[in-house]
């Protein structure tokens, strides 16, 4: 496998984020790794998970609320919430939050709630700011969103 290929830069993104989080005591309940986009955080409830995730073709990390598709009822209870979510959010973080997208995933398999910032995959020096960045929201997101899905 070639070190430019998008599972080795996807692993050795993660092996570094899990590092990263472990060096900073993170709240993190973290998967051992991953070849993927993403990793997976449950939050405590079927169908509902935190996401930090990177995408390569166009640029940039998302930190995201994962909500199933057969779970349309719960992603449209929580829209009608956006100003409170978006206002428990920036209570969490230290930076105002981006834009907190709401979306129907790409291929409409399930629904999302995100932020995002560039990040070139390929560029491991532009790694640490992202890997801040994703722990500091993955955090924010995991501690505003599991009181609030397991009570749906």
């Amino acid at each position: 496998m070639s070190q430019d290929s998008a599972p080795y830069l996807y692993q050795n993104f993660w092996a570094d984020f899990i590092k990263y989080c472990e060096s900073q005591h993170s709240i993190l309940h973290l998967p051992s790794g991953s070849r993927r986009k993403y990793l997976s955080i449950g939050i405590g409830k079927t169908g509902f998970s935190v996401n930090p995730d990177i995408y390569r073709r166009s640029s940039h990390v998302e930190c995201t609320l994962w909500i199933d598709g057969s779970k349309a009822e719960a992603f449209s209870g929580l829209k009608s919430r956006e100003l409170e979510i978006v206002d428990k959010l920036r209570e969490r973080l230290d930076e105002k939050p981006g834009k907190v997208c709401f979306a129907k995933s790409q291929g409409g398999r399930a629904y999302k709630i995100f932020e995002s910032r560039p990040c070139e995959l390929s560029n491991c020096k532009a790694w640490p700011a992202a890997h801040e960045w994703l722990k500091e929201h993955s955090e924010a997101y995991v501690a505003v969103f599991t009181p609030i899905v397991k009570d749906l």
